[in-house]
């Protein structure tokens, strides 16, 4: 079994694991069911339907780079529902990651205990220009199964715990 991170806030235990989904409660108005929350890797082999963002032509242009990372949140369906940008090099880099992610469709967890589940995870994509030719390239595998520090710093305020 993978490592497990604990945190505890307002008397919630969040449980992340590195090697597969965990459950946690909250109290939250928004997520009325439990969240399952993934690692990177895990969301990204659960995905049905996965869009990659494209490089903005004016991004392109005035050569901006770097790194966007986020939260996600998947209905109990496998539905976008919501993100959050935790870091991002420009806006418009921004904007191209919310409209392809919003896109998305994953393959929810299904437990019949819990019918009104949300699925929640952190998604990275590197926005670089290599010999004047601009892509959008996803993290390895071995960092998909690590938590970004900007995510980690803002995940607990993405799912609204009181």
């Amino acid at each position: 079994m993978g490592k497990l991170i604990f945190a505890l806030a307002s008397g919630l235990l969040l449980c992340v694991s590195l090697a597969g989904p965990t459950i946690a409660q909250t109290n939250s108005e928004h997520l009325k069911g439990p969240s399952f929350i993934d690692t990177e890797f895990f969301l990204r082999r659960r995905a049905t339907k996965l869009v990659m963002p494209e490089f903005p032509d004016q991004a392109k242009t005035a050569g901006v780079q770097g790194l966007v990372d986020l939260a996600v949140e998947f209905d109990g369906d496998g539905n976008f529902s919501r993100i959050e940008i935790a870091k991002s090099p420009d806006p418009l880099i921004s904007q191209a990651v919310v409209y392809a992610v919003k896109q998305w469709q994953i393959r929810p967890h299904k437990f019949s205990n819990f019918a009104d589940h949300f699925n929640l995870g952190e998604l990275r994509f590197y926005f670089v220009i290599k010999d004047g030719v601009p892509k959008v390239e996803n993290p390895s595998k071995d960092e998909q199964k690590t938590i970004g520090k900007d995510y980690e710093k803002m995940e607990l305020s993405f799912r609204r715990v009181p």
